[in-house]
Order: structure tokens, then sequence, then C-alpha cells
């Protein structure tokens, strides 16, 4: 048996010091930010304005203060939304803007205009968030969760709304991801700002095992960029894929889903030509569910999702025939008094696939607020090729992940994101010969006579 295990403490701490002129994007985060300029009917800027932010889903506020030339900013915030902004100053109508939804990184412009106080209390404005307003540190997309559920995908891969992107490319294999050009294994992906990619470079996938480390119901936004050049990101060559996991809101929601293929769903001609295909069943079951533990202040969401398949591989047509495998066993288990057991025409390769993912976030107050989550992920499958059964080998992967996450907004013009995460990931490659059985080689060739 031969255990790949790496574990790794991350902590990180971002410093965000607000002004009027600089704006500081970070791809790898998992909260949103917005600002704007508010003027007046003059067009001048409005100064000591009341900003409130509300996430409606929640309930959570957000006050910002617009400064001497009328611009305001808030960070940590939630991703997603809906979002409901208010703005109001002295002698000028409120306005609001709502339906409006931030994804994680560069912060979102938003923008108002006040008219002078009149017989008109209130003016309504509903709106979406600017996107081509968005600064960002390199070429890439973002995604948000309705894009990422109409996305359709066969084998429930993330990388399938990845490849909407042109700088994208895969060879069709689930996690198979090329950013720019680059190799899978030069990418990085983050789950709630915490990497979770192939560490050790024997996968042709950005994924860390046999499936994505994730559900695609958990995910809330997702987002990809190239040639990124911020001094926050670092850990990769390729490109970066940042995913930002849904949270529990008021209202209690949840979502049970099975899927099922096989032999009996694919088709068994081509070009007029009979296939023949061996039996085989695939399955993938799972849910989520999210919802208020106090309303206002405290959320859970909670996540399950299992893949079950055992597709047959045939070594029919391979040049080594079966009865030689068969005739060569004998000497094998005399000469080293082990037996190497057959070497069948179709040998069923099963594979499985298990996530759980738990989250907490709490809104300790208007200026903190926390979240917390673990994911554990369990992969098995098994390395088989055109040689006896005992030379093949099991590869379980197994993945468990913590995460925490605190936002806080000590002043108009400073705010801090701490985060601590601890990821260990074991890769086992166990051969079925077990321990005692060394590497077995056999040359045929024909006798030359002395």
């Amino acid at each position: 048996m031969n255990n790949f295990t790496k574990s790794a403490l991350l902590l990180g701490a971002a410093t965000i010091m607000s002004s009027t002129l600089g704006v500081t994007a970070f791809a790898q985060t998992s909260a949103s930010a917005v600002r704007g300029i508010v003027t007046g009917a003059d067009g001048a800027p409005v100064s000591g304005a009341t900003v409130t932010i509300l996430h409606v889903p929640t309930g959570r506020v957000s006050t910002a203060t617009t400064s001497s030339n009328g611009v305001y900013t808030e960070r940590g915030l939630r991703v997603g939304g809906p979002y409901r902004i208010t703005v109001t100053a002295p002698g000028a109508t409120p306005e609001i803007k709502e339906g409006l939804s931030f994804n994680a990184g560069s912060p979102v412009s938003v923008n108002f205009d006040l008219e002078a106080l009149s017989v008109t209390d209130e003016i309504i404005v509903v709106g979406r968030r600017l996107t081509d307003i968005s600064l960002n540190n390199g070429a890439g997309s973002a995604f948000n969760a309705s894009d990422v559920e109409n996305q359709p995908s066969v084998d429930r891969d993330l990388t399938d709304t990845l490849l909407r992107d042109p700088l994208t490319h895969s060879n069709g294999d689930v996690g198979n991801l090329s950013i720019g050009g680059q190799n899978p294994r030069f990418n990085a992906i983050a789950i709630d700002g915490i990497f979770e990619q192939d560490d050790f470079g024997l996968r042709s996938s950005t994924f860390p095992g046999n499936r994505s480390p994730i559900s695609l119901d958990t995910i809330e936004s997702v987002s990809i960029v190239a040639s990124d050049y911020s001094v926050i990101n670092s850990g990769f060559q390729g490109g970066l894929v940042n995913v930002v996991l849904k949270s529990g809101t008021n209202s209690l929601d949840g979502v049970a889903f099975y899927e099922r293929s096989g032999s009996a769903f694919i088709g068994d001609r081509i070009a007029g030509t009979d296939v023949a295909l061996d039996d085989f069943k695939e399955e993938t079951y799972g849910g989520v569910v999210g919802g208020p533990i106090i309303k206002d202040k405290l959320f859970f969401f909670g996540s399950y999702e299992k893949y079950d398949t055992a597709i047959p591989i045939t070594f029919q047509d391979r040049d080594f025939a079966p009865e030689a495998y068969a005739a060569l066993a004998p000497f094998i288990q005399t000469a080293f008094g082990f037996d190497p057991g057959a070497r069948p025409l179709v040998v069923s390769n099963p594979t499985t696939n298990e996530k759980i993912l738990g989250k907490l976030d709490w809104n300790i107050n208007d200026d903190h607020r926390a979240s917390i989550s673990y994911r554990r992920s369990r992969d098995t499958g098994e390395s088989v090729g055109n040689r006896f059964l005992s030379a093949n080998y099991q590869r379980p992967i197994d993945v468990d992940t913590y995460s925490g996450q605190l936002y806080s907004d000590w002043s108009e013009n400073f705010s801090t994101e701490f985060r601590v995460g601890s990821s260990k990931k074991v890769l086992g490659q166990n051969c079925n010969a077990g321990t005692g059985i060394g590497e077995i080689r056999i040359r045929l060739g024909q006798m030359t006579p002395i």
C-alpha cells in the first residue's frame, strides 16, 4: 500500500483601505464588493449621503457614507443577491436600486443621481448589475448560480460552464481544462478561498479526484481568470478558477436529484454498423438544503452527492491472448509461490465519488460577519490494463477541507478579510497483489540453439 498525503494549513489576511481614487480587485476571494458615485441634480458629487445596502435573502444591512467627492465603497458582502441599495441625503429625494447581484472579485459599480426634494416621496428604480464596468486583474469571465444551473452537463462537470470562456479548451474528459493554452496541471481551483486541485500532478485534470470536488447545486458564483497579475493571487501558472459556495438564507430551501445512465442509454450503431456494447450502469444522486437557524442572524447550508459506475473495459483485440496468461500463471506460481490470477477478456472498472458539504454563516452585526465550512470528498477507482488482475491497483483519493472567513468593516476607509483553512489530501496506490510482492517481468522470445 502506497499512500501519498499532503496537508496544508492556510492563513490569509487582506487589509483594504478605501479611498476616493484607488480600487483593488481580488479574484481569489469569497466575498463581493460594491462602489459608486452619488451626484445631485446639478451633477455635483454629494458628500455625506447615507448608502444602505440590504442583502434581501438574509436581511443583513451594511451602511456606507459618501466621501467629499461623492464616492462610497462597501466590501465583505455576500456573493450573489438580490441586493437593495438605498441612498438618502439632506434635501434630496431618496433613491432605491434593487434586484442587484454581485460576483466575487472586482467591485461592482452602482452610481446614483439624486433629484431635488419635491412632492414625490420616493423613486424606485429596478436595475441590474453593470457588467461592463468592472475592474479585472486579467482576462476572464464570471458566472453566477443561474449560469451554472442552466448549463447542460452530462457528467455534472463544472468545466462545462467554464468552457463558455473563449480562452478555455478541453479534450472532453471530466475536469480537463486548459486556460490560455496551458496544461491543466498548471491551473488552480479555489473553493471559498482555499486551493483544492491536483497537488501531486498525477492527473490530466484540474480536479484532485475523479470528479468535481463540489456539487453544481452548491455553487453561488464561479469566475475564471488568465494572465492574473494581482499580488494577492499565487500558486498557479495557468489560470485560476475561483468558486464561491452558496449559503443559507431566511428561507428554508432544498433540492433533491437522481440521474441514471448506462448501456441502455447509448446508441449501438455508428454509420450503419452495429457496435457491441457491454452492460453497465451509472448513477448520480444527492441533494442540498439550506435555511435559517436564527432569522437574520445564523444560517446553515449542506449538500450530499454520490456517483457510482462500473464501466467495462475489454482486451479482446489485444495482441497477447488470455490463453497466454493462463499458460504463464503456473510458472509464476512455481517460481515465486504467488498466484497472479487471471486476465479476463472484460474487466469491470468500478468508480465512485462521494462529496459532503456543511456550512454555517453568522451575521455578527452590521460591521462583521463570519463563515465556516467543511468539505469532504471520497473517490475510489482502479487502474486496469492488459495484464494479470493482481497487477492492477486501487486508487482511493480522500480530501478533507476546513475553511473559515471573517469579514470586518472597522471604519469608512478600513476593512479586513481574514481567512484560515486546512486541507488534507490522501492519494492511495494499492496493488491488488498486496505489499509483499514485487514487480515480476517475463520476457518471451525465440530460443537460439547453442
